[in-house]
């Protein structure tokens, strides 16, 4: 994820230079992130929650969602949990949801430390970064922050984390 705006002064002299297999590959990566820029609709998904239920993005569209991709095994996620209690804590009562993916790809462990560190929240599993919704929303690390507008579109697609000051 990134700000188009500082790579649009090279991208059209940096394309044209390239051989065409190399050119076929950035124009696809480019119009990936061009597709995650803010305003655009976020791609959908539907995931089984933790709870057996089924849960779509769409299911919030009267909402703003704050969508946190992480795993069990990531040690900066996982000291990102208090103050993402806090920051739910803070939008008690708001139409705001907080919206987890994990990529975490043994489901044991991952029902395991949402158990362990009491975690709230819409619990979701996408099973690693090759599934299609990390992949639909350019992750490539963890963990990654999105905030999706009432209308279903992208507002921030590097969102703050909640350990930010940044609002």
């Amino acid at each position: 994820r990134m700000d188009l705006n500082l790579l649009e002064p090279f991208w059209k002299e940096y394309i044209e230079a390239c051989d065409e297999d190399t050119k076929k590959t950035m124009l696809a990566k480019y119009n990936k992130v061009l597709s995650l820029q803010p305003g655009n609709p976020a791609p959908t998904f539907t995931f089984t929650s933790i709870e057996g239920k089924h849960v779509s993005l769409s299911d919030f569209t009267v909402k703003l969602v704050y969508l946190d991709f992480w795993a069990s095994v990531c040690g900066p996620c996982l000291i990102h949990i208090p103050s993402a209690n806090d920051l739910k804590h803070d939008f008690e009562g708001k139409d705001v949801v907080f919206l987890y993916v994990s990529l975490d790809e043994d489901e044991k462990s991952w029902k395991k430390m949402i158990k362990d560190k009491e975690l709230t929240g819409v619990q979701l599993l996408a099973k690693g970064f090759k599934h299609d919704v990390p992949q639909s929303y350019n992750v490539s690390g963890i963990p990654s922050y999105f905030v999706i507008d009432r209308k279903g579109n992208i507002y921030n697609n590097n969102a703050p984390r909640p350990s930010s000051d940044d609002e």
